[in-house]
């Protein structure tokens, strides 16, 4: 991203340090502070001390698919009662090791040391694929405290978002009454199998009633062409508007999509959430039993690779050579809660739903950097009857109301995290759960003062 639009001085607000990642047979770590920029620190990671890392961190998923005993094929149940994030105490050896292996030296004592005096920190990351899953927040710093305690963590895009944007996003306005639009994944989408609700319907039921007052889209049939309706405020049908409590010339504030979601490993414009489509709606992906996804390439590129053909029978979401960001406006606020949903950073060329909505106007995305357990796999491997996963969604929907939302984010996982360390480790407080958030920011650039315009031209001028 733009350093310069983003940091704020000495002073006049939050310290900033942007760390940086790249792999090249080595990966590389480099990190500088905004308040001391002539000052850049970096450090190589070798390929083993990566494997081992990622292994370490594959530990603990839920997604892992080896293993021994009753459990092998549960993998869920598995971590959730066995793995490194089981209890507290393995967290904490997990982390530490994490740390141990990842986190420059040199960070980490200065993370110590400005926190402990007082400054007000926000580390700013762009992880390389190597490193896409790594909870940064989580890793303890010399003096034992998390790094979650001693900054707010946000992760950057790369500054190609901002080299040819499609839409800048529309500044968030807080006089302006709170309009969700929310996309609950619909239980009876075409392809979907019944042993594998995201969604258990008790929770479905349970943010119905804590959102009735915006309104909920599970039961509706809300496909990408009805989708982009509602995203530029034109008419919808009946049905849908009250399902949805949008009208005509409403325009949503914010967007949240809680369901599954899914990639192509090294194909990161194949990312994907799921609506109501069926296989004859126009979408990049291919159809699977009869449903077409709606991916990360169909939000950036819409209907500009679309031939359309006289009787081909496909129901177009936007007139061709329509870019996704014209059909799909997205609003300057979206999460996306669901299995990896923020996996851009995993591909060589980050991409996937996060960029495209911060292509579409976004400017602050919530996603999750692993799969998550769901409610009902927390009930059958803890006995617990709390929806830890839908506590979370439910938190994320109350920051994306704020004045800073990932403030707010991490104020709950904070307390989420006092909880799991001071507590027996229950699940409600287990962090794979909360650890998994993370949250994009990308401003719009502030534009370069004459300063900075002249400055520019002297060090480009030809000698």
């Amino acid at each position: 991203m733009n350093d310069r639009a983003n940091s704020s001085m000495s002073g006049t607000g939050p310290t900033e340090v942007l760390f940086r990642m790249a792999d090249s047979g080595s990966t590389y770590a480099y990190w500088r502070w905004l308040d001391d920029p002539d000052n850049p620190q970096h450090t190589v990671l070798t390929p083993d001390t990566v494997a081992q890392a990622q292994d370490l961190i594959a530990s603990a998923m839920v997604d892992r698919i080896d293993g021994d005993g009753p459990d092998r094929f549960d993998p869920t149940r598995r971590a959730l009662r066995d793995g490194p994030l089981s209890n507290p105490a393995r967290e904490a050896a997990w982390s530490a090791e994490l740390a141990q292996r990842l986190l420059p030296p040199g960070l980490a004592q200065d993370l110590d040391r400005r926190s402990c005096a007082g400054e007000d920190i926000v580390l700013r990351i762009i992880p390389s694929p190597r490193l896409a899953r790594v909870p940064w927040d989580l890793l303890p710093l010399p003096s034992g405290r998390r790094i979650l305690e001693a900054a707010t963590v946000r992760l950057d895009a790369p500054a190609v978002v901002n080299a040819n944007r499609g839409r800048y996003p529309e500044p968030w306005d807080p006089q302006t009454p709170d309009r969700p639009l929310y996309l609950l994944e619909p239980p009876n989408r075409p392809g979907r199998h019944n042993g594998n609700e995201v969604i258990a319907s008790a929770a479905q039921d349970l943010l119905i009633e804590r959102l009735e007052h915006h309104g909920a889209v599970p039961g509706v049939e809300l496909g990408r062409t009805t989708l982009g309706r509602l995203l530029r405020g034109e008419p919808t049908d009946k049905d849908t508007a009250e399902a949805t409590g949008f009208t005509a010339g409403e325009l949503p504030t914010r967007l949240l999509y809680y369901g599954h979601a899914d990639s192509t490993p090294h194909e990161p414009g194949s990312a994907a959430i799921h609506l109501t489509d069926d296989a004859a709606v126009y979408g990049q992906a291919s159809p699977v039993n009869g449903h077409r996804p709606f991916t990360a390439l169909d939000l950036l590129r819409g209907t500009m690779d679309a031939y359309r053909r006289d009787g081909d029978g496909l129901d177009y979401p936007g007139p061709d050579e329509t870019p996704g960001h014209a059909i799909w406006p997205i609003p300057s606020r979206a999460a996306l809660i669901g299995c990896e949903s923020g996996a851009d950073h995993r591909a060589l060329e980050t991409f996937g739903m996060v960029i495209a909505l911060l292509n579409a106007g976004a400017e602050t995305v919530t996603s999750t950097r692993w799969t998550l357990p769901t409610d009902s796999a927390f009930h059958d491997a803890c006995g617990t009857v709390e929806m830890v996963t839908t506590e979370a969604v439910l938190a994320v929907d109350t920051a994306h109301t704020g004045p800073d939302p990932i403030r707010a984010i991490r104020d709950w996982q904070l307390r989420r995290l006092r909880d799991w360390t001071s507590g027996d480790g229950r699940a409600d407080s287990n962090p794979l759960v909360w650890a998994a958030l993370t949250t994009h920011h990308a401003p719009t650039p502030a534009p370069l003062t004459e300063e900075e315009i002249q400055a520019a031209k002297a060090a480009y001028a030809p000698t």
